[in-house]
């Protein structure tokens, strides 16, 4: 497999895991990919060319590093003459009239942060109002954002104010379409939690994880199996998931809450408590029931 300029990072990794320890060495700015999340989620929408957007580099020595490490430099030289030693630059956009329009502008810096701040911009997106649109100031070129944008049909502008400092806007998106449909598409982004490593039973810290959880949102639960009874519970309470068995003890159990759900489906306080919660063991049971409660 050639890798070229338009080529998913996703792809390129799926096909050759080892070349991520030698892309992360190619920029200081690529730090920030070691967080897993923040790498997962960069992955799935940055091609090649964003990173050299991303990283100030040319694009033709991030492909003929990688292409090198694969032996495919012949063949990259083939499709690929006119490789320059420069980064491509980020396409030109017009400014829309909506970017100093709208009635309510929210802005989130997260040029200072190294946490991942994907699922905070999610929110943040998710909130918008009528007449309302986000900031998102940046220190490279967000393209995985950009990406996800673009997948979701958002509207949005970028511009570089300075080599540190990216703008992108994004503006409220009608949501008529089902936002519960092809969630799956969407797991790769949510926040890890892995409880296979805890010291206690940690069930109620993951109902605890359940209830903070947003409609709209999941998180990726890492067990050494697939908790069933844990599963069951939830389903009940407006969860969808997802299980992958990535080896012998370790399964990634995708949640996701539904943003959708019929009234005469909730559960409400008073309502009989499903027949799954009552077979909770006593030690559990009360944490259930507070959190249905609070």
């Amino acid at each position: 497999m050639v890798i070229l300029g338009k080529t998913k990072i996703k792809d390129a990794l799926d096909a050759h895991p080892e070349l991520k320890k030698l892309l992360l060495t190619l920029s200081p700015k690529f730090e920030k990919l070691n967080n897993k999340l923040i790498f997962n989620t960069v992955g799935r929408w940055a091609t090649f060319n964003d990173v050299a957007r991303m990283g100030d580099l040319s694009v033709c020595v991030i492909l003929h590093k990688l292409n090198e490490a694969t032996g495919s430099v012949a063949e990259l030289e083939r499709v690929f003459p006119e490789c320059i030693n420069a980064v491509p630059p980020p396409p030109e956009m017009e400014k829309p009239e909506w970017v100093n329009s709208v009635r309510q502008l929210i802005v989130l810096d997260v040029r200072s942060r190294d946490d991942f701040f994907f699922t905070d911009i999610m929110r943040q997106l998710g909130a918008l109002k009528p007449d309302s649109a986000l900031k998102v100031i940046n220190s490279f070129y967000p393209a995985p954002l950009i990406g996800m944008l673009k997948e979701e049909g958002y509207e949005f502008y970028s511009e570089t104010v300075s080599p540190d400092e990216i703008n992108l806007f994004a503006l409220y998106r009608d949501k008529n379409e089902d936002p519960d449909k092809n969630w799956q598409e969407r797991k790769e982004s949510f926040e890890d939690f892995d409880v296979r490593k805890s010291q206690e039973d940690p069930f109620g810290a993951i109902i605890k994880k359940a209830q903070d959880t947003l409609p709209g949102t999941g998180f990726k639960l890492v067990q050494k199996f697939e908790p069933i009874p844990l599963i069951n519970m939830l389903l009940p309470l407006d969860f969808e998931y997802e299980t992958v068995k990535k080896d012998f003890f370790e399964y990634h159990i995708y949640f996701y809450k539904k943003a959708n759900v019929p009234e005469e489906s909730q559960v409400a306080s008073g309502d009989k408590i499903p027949v799954v919660i009552q077979a909770a063991t006593p030690v559990v049971l009360p944490i259930v029931l507070h959190l249905l409660k609070s």
